[in-house]
């Protein structure tokens, strides 16, 4: 591994030293003819390369394993491949019982003899328990620090097309459940220590509004972003939380153009001001509650129909599908296609507004669909 590291960055293509400061004559006859200042660069960068190679302790562990397990065949051998009694007259020989060594399993089926190879063998024996230990020790040393680092929110998500979360409560726990056990990922982005369990939500310690915690939540190849508006502390102004809120969809925004953030807010006043920034959608909290009361007393069919579509926990009944520009000459061909399929078309969405089920005679102009599917029960 230490070799291939090695090599692959001798021959980076924006390797200092190919540029023609050390090989001027490269590319002239794609030949290297190495005086004594090239052989003095690469030696130079092969060491600096080695040193930061060797920064990582795992690595540092690693070397130095092999390095006594290749000093070990090699001077047993040299000790003992002359010495008829002994038991090692090749390297593979000396090498089994280097291994058998450190590895402290010594099945006893190779043999040394003579002072000075017994001395050499008890300098193996302490470098090799020790240095297959420390390599052990750095191997689960890194396990552990991922899993801690995870718990703790410090880590860097690789994800694509997740979803980043902001300003987590408790009130969104319900709504986070269902879309991770939906199959999404889903990256939590708070300040506090979040005791949400789910194997596809990931914590990261951090604010929406700093773009490095941004950052690592990966919000450059995120799909989606919900910024819940969280609780009121003490007496905080409600248009001053809105405004944070906007404030961190315009920070999304802004580090990934094509995220689709939506954003719940208090006050309905504030829904504009998300809309002119570039927020894709917004919620004001308690609107929805307060409708659906009303239409429990003045309706109460329409408040049960709409908890029934929204709550079916099997399966889901509404839905939005895009719909292919330029294939429906009228609304009615495209009704008239999704209805065949058990998709009753409630609404289209065109240019980010939505119209409630346009005139069948009208020219079907619209990006997508809004539908209820009809076969689920």
């Amino acid at each position: 591994m230490l070799t291939f590291f090695l090599l692959r960055s001798i021959i980076r293509v924006d390797n200092p030293i190919r540029s023609a400061k050390f090989f001027p004559d490269y590319g002239k006859n794609n030949k290297f003819k190495f005086n004594g200042a090239r052989k003095m660069a690469i030696s130079i960068f092969f060491f600096r390369s080695l040193r930061k190679f060797m920064r990582n302790v795992i690595y540092r562990a690693a070397v130095f394993a092999l390095i006594v397990v290749t000093y070990g065949a090699v001077s047993e051998y040299l000790l003992q491949y002359s010495v008829q009694q002994s038991g090692i007259h090749s390297l593979f020989e000396s090498l089994w019982w280097t291994m058998q060594t450190v590895t402290t399993v010594g099945y006893g089926d190779v043999t040394i003899y003579g002072t000075t190879a017994r001395i050499n063998a008890m300098v193996v024996m302490i470098l090799g328990i020790g240095s297959i230990g420390l390599f052990t020790a750095s191997l689960a040393t890194v396990f552990v620090d991922s899993r801690i680092s995870r718990k703790l929110g410090e880590v860097r998500l690789r994800m694509k097309e997740h979803i980043i979360v902001c300003n987590f409560d408790s009130i969104a726990s319900e709504t986070i459940r269902r879309i991770a056990e939906d199959g999404n990922e889903i990256a939590i982005l708070s300040n506090e220590p979040v005791s949400f369990q789910h194997e596809n939500v990931f914590y990261i310690k951090g604010s929406c509004l700093e773009p490095a915690d941004l950052d690592r939540a990966g919000i450059s190849k995120a799909s989606k972003a919900i910024v819940f508006s969280g609780r009121i502390k003490n007496d905080e102004d409600p248009t001053g939380v809105d405004a944070r809120s906007i404030l961190s969809g315009m920070e999304m925004k802004r580090q990934n153009p094509g995220i689709y953030v939506i954003a719940e807010l208090y006050n309905p006043n504030s829904e504009k001001h998300a809309l002119e920034v570039g927020i894709d959608e917004t919620i004001t909290r308690g609107n929805v509650s307060s409708l659906l009361i009303y239409n429990s007393i003045m309706n109460p069919g329409v408040s049960k129909l709409l908890y029934r579509i929204l709550g079916n926990q099997r399966e889901e009944m509404l839905g939005e599908e895009t719909v292919n520009k330029g294939k429906y000459s009228s609304y009615d061909t495209l009704y008239s296609e999704y209805e065949s399929q058990g998709k009753l078309i409630l609404a289209v969405v065109k240019d980010r507004e939505i119209l409630i089920r346009p005139p069948r005679y009208a020219a079907a102009e619209c990006d997508s669909i809004i539908f209820l599917n009809t076969s689920v029960h």
